[in-house]
């Protein structure tokens, strides 16, 4: 996967500004995805000093930001799923660096430090 075609249009305009955490889940019920916004809530200041977006990712739809301070609508989209996902994974947590690059790809609750 080269970075030109990696992040698709949707993530563009975060090349080279910031880094972007995808959460993907296959449901919103899931008890990862519940946990792992959870953690990030507590990592608000951390997240800001390191110019990281998040994005909720579920299988025909995405928006930005964290649900517990969310008031962004979602944008009905398979593209980010189907082009991160890995097949038989239900979630999981993908840090893209400046450069485009996955840098971090987990399959559990992704914590602060990390």
């Amino acid at each position: 996967m080269g970075c030109h075609n990696l992040l698709g249009q949707s993530l563009d305009q975060h090349l080279w500004k910031n880094r972007v955490l995808l959460i993907l889940s296959e449901t919103s019920s899931s008890q990862l995805w519940h946990n792992q916004f959870m953690v990030l809530e507590n990592c608000q200041p951390v997240l800001e000093e390191r110019k990281v977006v998040t994005y909720q990712v579920m299988p025909d739809r995405y928006r930005t930001g964290l649900p517990q301070q969310n008031n962004q609508s979602w944008t009905h989209d398979t593209t980010l799923f189907e082009n991160y996902i890995t097949p038989g994974e239900k979630f999981a947590a993908i840090l893209i660096g400046l450069d485009g690059g996955i840098k971090l790809r987990i399959n559990e609750t992704l914590d602060c430090q990390k």
